[in-house]
């Protein structure tokens, strides 16, 4: 469901930009490898929570496991935000100056408590 409101989101911002339909595929190429990442990210919470859960119960709290842990989940966040970046980048670079400027304007537009 998050997928397709923020596929419809993409494509309110891309209309006024009148982007090409090369463009467009670009565009969805990249936000495809971000939404797969996200996906992967997603799809291992319940094992991670079941984890976190055996290092709560356990007699004796091991600050071995819990850095371990902690490590582990950090270098996952950083695989999304480098996907979410990535994508970013690959938008600008197929976006001419005045197709950036169109969408960065319908985003301010549009974006939730956009005054402030």
């Amino acid at each position: 469901m998050m997928k397709r409101f923020v596929s419809a989101m993409i494509d309110d911002a891309l209309a006024p930009a009148n982007v090409t339909p090369e463009q467009r595929t670009q565009i969805y190429a990249a936000r495809d490898r971000a939404f797969a990442t996200l996906e992967a990210h997603r799809q291992t919470r319940g094992a991670h929570m079941n984890e976190a859960l055996a290092l709560f119960e356990a007699d004796v709290v091991d600050p071995g496991r819990v850095a371990t842990f902690r490590a582990q989940r950090e270098a996952e966040h950083r695989q999304v935000a480098d996907a979410i970046s990535q994508a970013i980048t690959e938008v600008h670079d197929v976006l001419t100056p005045a197709q950036r400027k169109a969408v960065a304007d319908w985003v301010r537009a549009n974006r939730p408590n956009h005054g402030g």
